[in-house]
């Protein structure tokens, strides 16, 4: 899409479609992300993106999840279309202790879309934990 897409804001617009729920999308909240990415100085050059796919796509660490042992919380979007919920779990079931919740109605920035909700269970979870 980087390569040719006529513009970043057509950019931005057709890679959102993949990272957000179609009531962002409705209510105004991609269009502000949208803007803000656009007024931020220090854009990201193609170049650089690739070289984050690519890092991304080889970078495969599950097998080394099992030496993790600080207190961890998966959550995963039901309609997440670029890390689905199945992605989610294999991480957290490689994690000793780790608990794993399914929001069914987030997709990708659940911390976006849903704040106060994610700021809130972040905040149960610190505080259920033994000290």
């Amino acid at each position: 899409m980087i390569d040719h897409a006529p513009d970043p804001h057509a950019f931005l617009e057709a890679f959102y479609l993949w990272i957000y729920t179609a009531e962002a999308h409705e209510n105004g909240l991609v269009d502000q992300l949208i803007e803000e990415a656009l007024a931020f100085p220090h854009p990201q050059s193609p170049e650089s993106m690739h070289r984050q796919l690519d890092a991304w796509a080889h970078h495969i660490t599950l097998d080394r999840l099992g030496r993790v042992g600080a207190p961890t919380l998966v959550i995963a979007g039901g309609r997440d279309l670029v890390c689905p919920p199945h992605l989610g779990e294999a991480v957290a079931d490689a994690i000793p202790g780790a608990q794993f919740e399914v929001w069914p109605v987030a997709a990708h920035q659940p911390f976006q879309e849903e704040s106060e909700r994610f700021n809130a269970r972040l905040e149960a979870f610190w505080a259920n934990l033994d000290r």
